[in-house]
């Protein structure tokens, strides 16, 4: 078992919605909720909640374990994983942009630019690593076919 798998991707992201509310109603910049706003954010986020249990599918159905750093059973380029290597980290970035969009100030969106280096820094690169140690060339093909994010 890897040491940072203690680290699970939806607490960071329920965190980082946590501040995005911290932030709006703390200091509100350019604060203008409106029902369209409030609207498109619930069609945002429920884009990438879609997007996170459709690669959640993929998953389960290559029988490969969801959470990261645990042993990987299969390289999974289906659903999802045909047009983006990390779909369940951009919904959660597609979660994080619809919930500041739906507040309807820019304070939220602070957030999303963090959460993406985090994300990359100590979850993408690692699991690319991990990935291009068990799987090799397969997972080169892999990757010169399908880019990291979109």
């Amino acid at each position: 078992m890897h040491k940072n798998s203690i680290m699970i991707p939806p607490i960071w992201l329920l965190l980082a919605i946590f501040v995005q509310f911290v932030l709006h109603f703390s200091c509100p910049i350019l604060d203008c909720p409106s029902d369209n706003s409030k609207y498109g954010g619930i069609l945002i986020v429920a884009t990438g909640i879609i997007l996170i249990v459709w690669a959640i599918k993929s998953f389960i159905q290559a029988g490969t374990p969801i959470r990261p750093f645990q042993k990987v059973i299969s390289l999974v380029s289906s659903g999802p994983y045909r047009f983006t290597r990390n779909p369940m980290y951009l919904g959660f970035l597609i979660i994080l942009f619809g919930i500041a969009a739906g507040l309807g100030s820019l304070a939220p969106f602070l957030v999303i630019p963090i959460f993406f280096v985090f994300v990359q820094r100590y979850f993408v690169s690692r699991e690319e690593t991990m990935m291009q140690e068990k799987f090799g060339t397969s997972y080169a093909d892999y990757c010169s076919r399908v880019k990291r994010w979109i």
